[in-house]
């Protein structure tokens, strides 16, 4: 897809879902429901989390729930009892570092071993580990990053 095919799909799902949205917002503010009914909760949801679903609504790169996230901590959380060295507080820290970094890299579409042995031989080798444009181009988002360290899906979605 171009750039501007991205954008125009980005401006459809918006306009989409904030027409729904206030369609639910009209709906909710001109239906007058009793505490006992399911109505009177979606209405007070609706009305007490607007501000929330607007900015999903503004912004079309944003999802509506946080599943994706969920998903990709699971392992974590399944297997935390089993990992001896995050018995201390800075090997938790460790672990939840470098966990958080081989899930970014997934969620870029990065190979998380070749990621991390990329950033395993460049950052020793850094020479003022406080400058921000050099680090910048080793953040998993960065578009300096080799292409073979990618991985393309090939299924159907």
């Amino acid at each position: 897809m171009t750039q501007a095919e991205i954008r125009q799909a980005w401006e459809a799902r918006v306009a989409a879902y904030r027409a729904s949205g206030q369609r639910a917002s009209e709906w909710c503010a001109a239906h007058q429901c009793t505490t006992r009914q399911l109505w009177y909760w979606l209405r007070t949801y609706c009305r007490n989390r607007w501000d929330k679903l607007e900015a999903f609504m503004k912004d079309g790169r944003l999802e509506v729930d946080n599943n994706r996230s969920e998903r990709s901590i699971k392992p974590f959380v399944i297997g935390r009892k089993n990992w001896m060295f995050a018995n201390t507080p800075r090997g938790a820290q460790a672990s939840a570092m470098i966990y958080s970094i081989i899930e970014t890299a997934k969620e870029n579409g990065l190979n998380p071993f070749v990621y991390l042995s990329y950033l395993f031989e460049k950052l020793p080798n850094l020479i003022d580990t406080k400058d921000h444009s050099t680090l910048d181009k080793l953040l998993p988002w960065s578009q300096t990053l080799p292409l073979t360290y990618r991985v393309f899906n090939t299924k159907n979605t």
